[in-house]
């Protein structure tokens, strides 16, 4: 009886540790193909350890969920689409190496790592409802982009539960440039209509004042008009239409200067990633869906800055045919730039990028420090963010009164 209760202990002994090891071997850290960058600024496809998956077997973990469209069910590791694996994998490494740098940040940043986790949407092609979360369930997909919203609170009874801070990633849909302004992009955007309307501004505005004055002059002074004084009315009258039809031909001829297809594959490129995930870091201060020049190029400059490179979106043909942004770009300040179509173009990345250059590792901690003087819905470019960034540095600055002069003289370079 001795002998049987000691092998019986042995067997026992014997099935624990095999069922230990076994667990340990379960719960061994998980590798998978993702896209990344190399030394050089390419894209590749390399294995990464993902952090802090739970035992669902699904992709989500401590601070993550990624679901397929508008799914709460965790995404799959063992899914049988190989690119869905692919693009989940390539979003939760990144999204998780974020919010490691975001931690590592001053503390003055606003960022508090949230507590739940961020639901991470992927083949989304819903439009964004504060009210119902959820829209355009029977017309106008959407394609091309990511989006970061807000968490919602929808009134009682109309069947709709909260939802936290959520990420969406847009499937890539290949689309004809002759079709951009049915897309929603905005038309005439091609580099000549830029330079004819910088070019050409002062010139059309000097004429319109000057055109103003003439007919004023003509309605209360008809005894000073003469055959000079019409022929000069009728010259800045033409010079006006030339410049005004002009410009409506360059704005329509798009085609000739954008490459015949475009897409975006949002949920493959590191830096879109990093730059929904900085907009979700900003959002105490910087709202989210308010989609300005200030707001984007804020998000664009710490995705740059995490992946210590000027550039977003570059030579990654694979999964972009678009324009990629430029921190290295220096053009100079232009009241155009501040309209809201300009919201993605890359000169607010090109500046702050430029203070980087120039201030080193203090950088960061002005920038969050200005976010406090920053309006989301009013803030403009020389308005705005110029000024939050000079009343930053009087507390964040190393040496301010010398820092504050080196911004103006950057500022300055830039047009402002």
């Amino acid at each position: 009886m001795i002998h049987f209760r000691f092998l019986l202990t042995v067997m026992l002994c014997l099935i624990t540790a095999s069922d230990s090891a076994r667990a340990m071997i379960d719960s061994a850290p998980i590798r998978l193909p993702v896209v990344v960058r190399d030394e050089h600024w390419r894209p590749r496809i390399e294995e990464k350890e993902l952090l802090h998956l739970d035992e669902s077997g699904g992709f989500q973990g401590r601070n993550f969920k990624l679901v397929l469209g508008k799914s709460e069910t965790a995404i799959r590791i063992d899914s049988e689409d190989p690119e869905l694996r692919l693009r989940a994998a390539t979003v939760y490494h990144h999204l998780t190496e974020a919010h490691h740098y975001w931690n590592s940040l001053p503390g003055s940043t606003g960022w508090n790592p949230p507590e739940e986790q961020i639901t991470i949407r992927l083949e989304m092609t819903n439009g964004f409802s504060d009210l119902a979360h959820f829209e355009h369930d029977r017309y106008r997909q959407e394609y091309n982009n990511a989006l970061s919203i807000p968490s919602g609170r929808p009134r009682p009874g109309i069947g709709v539960n909260p939802w936290g801070a959520e990420i969406w990633f847009r499937p890539l849909k290949v689309i004809d440039t002759r079709e951009l302004p049915e897309s929603g992009l905005a038309p005439g955007e091609n580099p000549i209509t830029q330079a004819l309307e910088r070019l050409t501004a002062p010139i059309r505005n000097a004429t319109l004042q000057r055109l103003i004055q003439s007919g004023l002059s003509r309605i209360f002074y008809p005894e000073l008009q003469n055959q000079t004084f019409q022929q000069t009315l009728f010259r800045q009258a033409g010079t006006l239409a030339m410049m005004s039809l002009l410009l409506e031909i360059s704005r329509r001829s798009d085609r000739f200067f954008l490459e015949k297809t475009f897409y975006l594959d949002t949920a493959m490129i590191p830096e879109v990633i990093r730059h929904e995930f900085a907009h979700i870091a900003l959002s105490p201060r910087l709202a989210l869906l308010q989609s300005t020049p200030v707001v984007e190029g804020f998000a664009d400059y710490f995705a740059a800055d995490q992946g210590d490179h000027p550039k977003l979106a570059d030579r990654i043909k694979r999964y972009s045919k678009s324009l990629p942004k430029n921190g290295k770009n220096r053009r100079r300040y232009d009241p155009s730039l501040e309209r809201m179509l300009y919201a993605n173009s890359d000169f607010v990345l090109s500046v702050l990028w430029q203070i980087r250059e120039t201030f080193g590792p203090q950088t960061n901690r002005i920038l969050l420090e200005s976010t406090r003087y920053l309006d989301t819905r009013e803030s403009g470019i020389r308005d705005g963010l110029i000024r939050a960034i000079l009343e930053a540095c009087k507390t964040a600055c190393d040496q301010p009164a010398r820092d504050r002069m080196r911004l103006r003289n950057l500022f300055e370079s830039r047009g402002f």
